[in-house]
């Protein structure tokens, strides 16, 4: 099993300081499961840099172990797993997961720290969502992340096809948005890849909707996201997006790995920095579909991490962007929440089929 040796973390972390990075997202797996977890972070902050977040299922978090980040002066957003009252031990493949996730998250908030929860949406757990937001709010949770669980190759290999349809996956979280709006809850929630809902304002954003017209140019980078940022996992294989690692993996496509090369080297003359300045026209000069879109200008072509899952080609259209606005879920979400502000507002003009 690939892990960081705490030499090898060292040697990174003095690299990403050269380099100039600011702040680093643990995540894994399961980070807290690693022998030298504290000490890396502490080398993190020693080193005039900071841990924006922790991604965990919670079960090692401890008063002990707050107590030690609260010393230090790491205090991270902690985003915890939690997959929908009843069905997280399924998920997890564990009873009692969801009673850990859930002390974790009480422990958290009366020591002060942030959350976040993350929740895999499924057809299995869809009937639960309403009530699961209700209880991260009474809990005090900051923010939920909703996430399609999506055809890649874990998922399909261990749950079938619980996997929501990309329009079945529209509909119902827009059944599940105008609800929450009217629960009287705080917590923002942010629906992956399709809806970010601010209640306290009463207002929402529509993630499709990248650019406003007259926001968009052809030089724009291809994922806005990995311009600021470089995923790195425990091999030290580095990837454009975390979320796309396991399907590179898959593949055998590289873009480089920090233990073997310099950090700098891969931020500065590499296959990785190539990916990362691939600019939106690529996508529009390589797909007839997105060439010929009224939309493009909007969406610019889509996620890069979906379009590769989704159709294997890494310039190609991202398929949940052509349903979204081909198939009129622009004006559905409107309609739907039209008494909240939508400040993804854009000159739409319904006359022409993608």
């Amino acid at each position: 099993m690939s892990e960081w040796f705490l030499k090898e973390a060292e040697k990174f972390l003095d690299e990403a300081r050269e380099c100039g990075v600011n702040a680093f997202t643990i995540t894994g797996g399961e980070p807290m499961l690693h022998r030298n977890f504290m000490d890396i972070l502490t080398g993190i902050y020693e080193r005039g840099m900071y841990v924006e977040e922790i991604n965990t299922n919670g079960y090692f978090l401890r008063q002990e172990v707050l107590d030690q980040m609260k010393e230090r002066g790491i205090r991270p957003l902690m985003k915890i797993s939690f997959d929908g009252i009843g069905h997280h031990d399924w998920l997890r493949g564990r009873k009692g997961a969801e009673e850990d996730a859930i002390r974790a998250i009480r422990l958290c908030r009366a020591n002060d720290f942030p959350v976040m929860i993350q929740t895999n949406v499924h057809r299995h757990n869809l009937d639960t969502l309403l009530e699961t937001a209700k209880l991260m709010d009474s809990l005090g949770v900051w923010k939920m992340r909703i996430i399609r669980t999506s055809e890649a190759p874990r998922w399909k290999e261990n749950a079938g096809d619980a996997a929501l349809g990309l329009t079945e996956y529209y509909d119902r979280m827009l059944e599940f948005a105008s609800a929450y709006m009217k629960t009287g809850c705080r917590m923002d929630v942010i629906i992956w890849q399709f809806l970010r809902l601010y209640p306290v304002s009463g207002s929402y954003g529509m993630i499709p909707v990248l650019y406003r017209e007259k926001e968009y140019r052809d030089s724009l980078p291809v994922c806005k996201g990995v311009r600021g940022m470089v995923a790195v996992a425990a091999n030290g294989n580095i990837f454009p997006c975390h979320q796309l690692s396991g399907t590179y993996e898959l593949n055998g496509d590289i873009p480089g790995n920090v233990k073997k090369e310099s950090l700098k080297h891969l931020l500065s003359a590499s296959q990785y920095l190539c990916e990362v300045c691939t600019t939106v026209d690529k996508i529009r000069e390589h797909d007839r579909k997105c060439r010929n879109c009224k939309y493009f200008k909007y969406c610019a072509g889509g996620c890069r991490a979906l379009a590769i899952v989704l159709t294997g080609d890494k310039l190609g259209a991202d398929p949940s962007k052509c349903v979204f606005f081909g198939q009129g879920y622009y004006e559905k979400t409107v309609s739907a929440l039209q008494e909240y502000e939508n400040y993804t507002e854009i000159a739409y003009n319904p006359g022409t089929d993608i």
